[in-house]
């Protein structure tokens, strides 16, 4: 597969090489966003950066360079601190690519697959990591290249720049990141509870809330109408730390969704509110929730 092509998966994926890896690398200051461009400096796309209260990025939101949405990525730690899975969103919540990781001594290697399970990269991609600022890509059965991603960083050891080549050292894209310190500290301090919780729509009557907490916190899920009326109190009690999924049947006794509507799905940590998901409830008939 040529580097573009390959590069070009990547991008609709959710994912490109150095937004992939950026989490191994240290830098003074977390960036806020990366500025995709080609070889030629047209904009291509950029992506914004959240953190939780550990600093680790748990977010990401790729947009065109017109500020058009493609997808929201979550980023799942294992026990280790070590990424083990990215999971993209689109527009409408629904599930659109899953990348793996898979981690061996000095080795990363990653896969991507739609949600039809297909491969969107030619397999299982790995690069060492012994030199944070500098990855060799390549495939792990053939061990062919796919890109060089190379970062650069400032006086201060912030990172500036990273720079995607081919195996004869040409560039394919660039991209420039975006620090600043006053706004990182703001939004790590609320990112804990500005990005823990995500609402999906998996059809029909079926809404999930997918939790990613640094610490045990207390829960509430209510289902409101849009004229503030409470409908249900979908949960209320302790979620543990890390990745979890409560999946609420709207349909189901002691949930009385009766009317088609616009409803509101509140959550909240702690009796603090973090998300307020809005969405289009019908009967199984008329297509399910939207």
């Amino acid at each position: 597969m040529k580097p573009s092509s390959w590069f070009h998966r990547l991008c609709v994926a959710g994912v490109t090489a150095f937004m992939t890896i950026s989490g191994t690398v240290h830098s003074g200051v977390a960036p806020l966003q990366l500025d995709l461009y080609d070889a030629a400096d047209n904009a291509l796309m950029f992506v914004k950066f959240y953190y939780d209260v550990e600093e680790r990025n748990i977010v990401r939101e790729v947009y065109m360079s017109d500020s058009t949405f493609i997808r929201k990525v979550l980023i799942v730690y294992d026990e280790n601190g070590k990424r083990s899975q990215e999971i993209s969103y689109n527009f409408n919540d629904d599930t659109s690519f899953v990348t793996t990781y898979k981690h061996d001594g000095t080795t990363t290697g990653f896969s991507v697959v739609d949600q039809f399970k297909i491969d969107q990269v030619g397999g299982m991609v790995n690069y060492e990591t012994a030199d944070p600022l500098n990855f060799d890509l390549k495939y792990e059965k053939s061990g062919a290249s796919a890109v060089k991603v190379a970062y650069q960083e400032d006086e201060e050891g912030q990172l500036e720049r990273v720079d995607v080549t081919d195996d004869d050292g040409a560039l394919l894209y660039y991209g420039k990141f975006t620090n600043a310190e006053v706004a990182v500290k703001q939004r790590r301090k609320t990112a804990g509870a500005s990005v823990p919780a995500i609402v999906q729509r998996r059809g029909g009557a079926l809404v999930d809330v997918l939790f990613n907490l640094p610490i045990q916190r207390t829960v509430r899920c209510e289902l409101m109408a849009v004229n503030g009326r409470r409908v249900a109190e979908l949960f209320n009690g302790e979620v543990k730390a890390g990745v979890s999924t409560k999946r609420f049947r709207l349909n189901e006794a002691g949930v009385p969704v009766a009317a088609s509507g616009v409803y509101l799905l509140i959550v909240s940590l702690d009796g603090v509110t973090v998300s307020s998901s809005k969405f289009l409830y019908q009967h199984i008939a008329a297509g399910g929730v939207r």
